[in-house]
């Protein structure tokens, strides 16, 4: 059982850190990485007319998986670096960078949030 993917009833809903392993991060972050492909896929592939609400408030919220990850983990990183978070550091940030610049740079996603912003004068 991953800490990262699983409910907590601990306080702030995360277990311990002491209790987080490498390997649960690494697994997090795939799994965010990977979920927030499939919100953005299906946010592209919406046959309803761009909105703020298909489109905005569905890319905002697209990745929240990832970001909890991301935060748990640079909170860590930044405060107890070892040797293998920094290690792993070198290992997952390249895919990060790789994860958001196909984020950013995907035709379809960009066009829909261009079609809200083009009609920004009629949205309620």
């Amino acid at each position: 059982m991953n800490p990262l993917t699983s409910p907590s009833n601990e306080k702030f809903g995360i277990e311990p850190y002491s209790l987080i392993t490498i390997d649960h991060y690494r697994e997090a972050f795939e799994h965010g990485m990977k979920a927030q492909n499939e919100n953005i896929q299906a946010i592209v592939e919406d046959t309803a007319a761009p909105n703020f609400h298909n489109t905005i408030e569905a890319f905002d919220k697209s990745g929240d998986e990832l970001q909890r990850t991301s935060l748990i983990f640079s909170a860590l990183s930044g405060s107890n670096s070892t040797e293998e978070i920094r290690k792993f550091e070198t290992e997952i940030y390249p895919k990060l960078a790789s994860h958001s610049d196909d984020l950013y740079l995907n035709a379809q996603l960009f066009q829909r949030i261009k079609t809200v912003y083009d009609h920004i004068s009629t949205l309620e």
